[in-house]
């Protein structure tokens, strides 16, 4: 295909409509207004009765994250799809590792307060006991005697 404008022109209307379907939020009137364009205009290019120029070319591309060289050349990838996912992955990654880490240390953290619960429960077993104690007449408080 090379650098031709029909060339040019036909890698256009492929992004538009991979973007349209990968992207179903993205209409053309979204389109349009993202270029600055009219509808009409957009759809006159997309059915190939009106040439596209560099610059909405480059607009499009920059809005849209296409590969502007594989746009007017035809060389390499239309988006940067497998970068993009390899982006993803390392996020996703770093995101599993570091969520694998926090249930580390809360499942830590868990079980050191269980622990100090269960030792406050022990606590207040012990003073309950020796209050009963005390109430049954078990325990018998001496007071000091004064000293005249």
């Amino acid at each position: 295909m090379g650098i031709t404008k029909s060339a040019i022109n036909k890698r256009f209307i492929e992004s538009v409509i991979s973007l349209k379907k990968s992207t179903p939020s993205v209409s053309k009137k979204k389109i349009a207004e993202t270029l600055g364009i009219g509808q009409t205009n957009l759809s006159e290019i997309l059915g190939c009765r009106m040439g596209v120029s560099t610059e909405l070319a480059a607009n499009f591309c920059a809005a849209y994250n296409i590969d502007l060289q594989w746009l007017l050349t035809g060389e390499s990838a239309p988006e940067k799809e497998e970068y993009n996912q390899a982006s993803i992955n390392k996020v996703n990654e770093a995101q599993i590792h570091y969520n694998e880490m926090t249930i580390n240390s809360l499942t830590e953290e868990n079980k050191l307060l269980r622990d100090q619960v269960s030792l406050l429960q022990n606590i207040v077993k012990e003073q309950q006991a020796l209050i009963d104690a005390f109430k049954s007449g078990a325990i018998i408080v001496a007071t000091p005697k004064e000293n005249n």
